[in-house]
């Protein structure tokens, strides 16, 4: 977790909680926190991405093309593929698709974390300007993993 991404040994694990705040209202916090209280794993959307291997964050542009194309099916398994092991999940790749996970996970809790808006749009108006930017993807494009991040940002802010 942080700069270290947490990966599911055990793949039956169900996710548990969803943080439904966006980004920059304490989800790596919530993450660290869930991680205790439900003593496993918890997707944190920027640790996955910019940490994880090349095949796991390139699946996750998979997940956004299956939401533009409306194929439902596809999206249901890769989300469950993805997910499969983690017993939390906070920031935009959980927000982007709570419908679906909670039909994924029916027993799964949503919990929302707000911040007050203009601190909020203050701290994340750069993240949202420089995300699925051209120039940050000539920086990530040597990097596994992260390389896939800008594709994938793009794909928030289409959700």
């Amino acid at each position: 977790m942080g700069q270290a991404a947490s990966v599911p040994t055990d793949k039956t694990r169900k996710l548990e909680v969803i943080d439904a705040g966006f980004s920059r209202t304490g989800t790596l916090s919530y993450a660290y926190a869930l991680e205790r209280l439900l003593n496993g794993p918890v997707h944190h959307t920027a640790t996955q991405l910019l940490n994880r291997e090349d095949e796991y964050c390139k699946k996750w542009n998979q997940v956004y093309r299956y939401r533009r194309e409306g194929d439902h099916p596809e999206l249901l398994k890769a989300l469950s593929g993805v997910f499969a092991g983690f017993v939390g999940a906070t920031d935009v790749t959980a927000i982007d698709f709570i419908p679906e996970l909670i039909e994924l996970y029916p027993e799964v809790q949503v919990i929302l974390v707000t911040r007050d808006q203009e601190a909020w749009w203050k701290s994340f108006k750069t993240v949202a300007e420089n995300a699925g930017s051209k120039a940050m993807g000539y920086i990530m494009m040597p990097l596994p993993g992260a390389r896939w991040f800008v594709d994938t940002a793009r794909g928030f802010f289409e959700a």
